[in-house]
């Protein structure tokens, strides 16, 4: 199995980290809709949904509901897109199972077709902006 996410999980590939536990790690996309767009993902390989228990889904949301409000308040964004695209009928590029939290703000011209690269400088100012090391989770 090659997958470019249990890649940055081992370090083979490079990425930008924002958090990172046990399980779970938050990267910054590569393409992002809008500055700030990250992806959380279990460390463990489960290419859909169904893969993973209730419990583990759970875990992974609630990590997405801090890292959200963590990632809005620091842009400044008044709302986010929180999606995950699972299989690929539904565009789900990675088969490894991920959440994309997007940060959107009144008017903004991000969309879905506004992908870009950025350049590595530009994911850096933004990884030392969003980057945490420990979450409050409640349960």
């Amino acid at each position: 199995m090659n997958c470019v996410f249990c890649d940055i999980i081992k370090r083979s590939a490079p990425s930008h980290v924002i958090y990172e536990d046990e399980l779970f790690i938050a990267i910054l996309d590569k393409y992002p809709i809008s500055i700030g767009h990250t992806l959380v993902l279990p460390k463990e390989h489960f290419e859909r949904v169904r893969d993973l228990s209730q419990k583990e889904f759970c875990a992974m949301y609630a990590r997405v509901h801090a890292l959200n409000e963590l990632i809005t308040s620091r842009l400044g964004a008044t709302a986010s897109h929180i999606s995950i695209n699972d299989g690929a009928a539904a565009n789900q590029l990675i088969p490894h199972v991920h959440v994309h939290i997007i940060p959107r703000s009144e008017n903004d011209s991000a969309g879905f077709t506004a992908r870009k690269l950025l350049g590595a400088e530009e994911m850096d100012q933004i990884k030392q902006k969003l980057e945490v090391r420990q979450l409050d989770l409640i349960f």
